[in-house]
């Protein structure tokens, strides 16, 4: 029987990381980031764009009118993410499908129109998320030149790394708080990044347990071999992807003043997810 799974989080939260770690399992594959925000609003262009054609056809025919339903519309979106999730390679009988913040924000509706799959959300410190996404925003720029690279960057239209870092915080608290929400949901398993950097057999053991895979002493070996930074660089097509694996929070990198006060500002939730708030 197939089992199906989604992976979701914040942008540089890790989710690439643990998608790629988890497709190295011989009974697991997990499809690269996905953006069913935008499949959604390209299967409701067709829908639209659809029905004008029949409406049209119609008229010119002298029949009565018929439109295709929203159903038919939600259906087939559906039917293209269930095609993702069944597109195994042989031998393999775990499917995983990677999305972000759109996933975050409709998780309800993917575990009602998928009952049999399951969620991991994977979060990471909010000061250590920022800064990554800081710095891949700003090799995206100096490798392609694209100004809106940097637009993403700015507060206040000016570039400033520790502005940017608070103005992030109650990003991260919005969806922190949409995940946590889920902790008691048996459907649902939320990873911390830092335990999958630091204490990686013990949390793909709980996670891979969560799927129900099968696992032993010499795969987990395997699985932490391969999935260090340094061979997912090497094994990647674009390895400045794989910047560092940073859970400093932001010492050396921010004032002391921004790294207090984003604690402060995430102080809550921080909590929630048994992170120590000493900076």
């Amino acid at each position: 029987m197939l089992r199906k799974f989604f992976i979701s989080g914040l942008i540089k939260s890790g989710t690439t990381f643990l998608q790629r770690t988890l497709s190295l399992h011989p009974q697991i594959d997990c499809k690269p980031e996905q953006d069913f925000g935008y499949l959604l609003r390209s299967v409701n262009e067709i829908y639209v764009n659809y029905n004008s054609k029949l409406s049209n056809l119609h008229r010119i025919i002298g029949v009565d009118q018929y439109q295709l339903s929203e159903e038919v519309a939600v259906k087939f979106y559906l039917s293209i993410i269930n095609g993702i999730f069944k597109d195994l390679p042989n031998g393999k009988n775990i499917s995983g499908i990677n999305d972000n913040g759109y996933f975050i924000r409709n998780a309800d509706s993917f575990l009602d129109n998928f009952p049999e799959a399951k969620i991991i959300f994977i979060v990471r410190h909010p000061i250590d998320s920022a800064l990554s996404y800081w710095d891949h925003n700003s090799r995206l720029y100096k490798q392609s030149g694209n100004i809106n690279f940097l637009k993403k960057l700015e507060v206040d239209n000016k570039l400033d790394k520790n502005a940017f870092i608070i103005d992030r915080m109650s990003k991260w608290n919005n969806a922190t708080d949409v995940i946590c929400a889920y902790e008691k949901n048996e459907r649902v398993k939320i990873v911390k990044y830092e335990d999958l950097v630091h204490e990686k057999i013990n949390t793909l053991s709980d996670v891979l347990n969560f799927l129900e895979a099968k696992f032993d002493s010499k795969l987990m070996t395997f699985l932490e071999r391969e999935s260090s930074l340094e061979r997912m660089k090497a094994n990647s097509p674009n390895p400045s992807f794989y910047f560092k694996g940073r859970t400093s929070r932001g010492e050396d990198e921010l004032s002391k003043d921004t790294i207090i006060k984003a604690i402060k500002i995430s102080q809550q939730n921080l909590l929630k997810l048994k992170y120590d708030l000493s900076s």
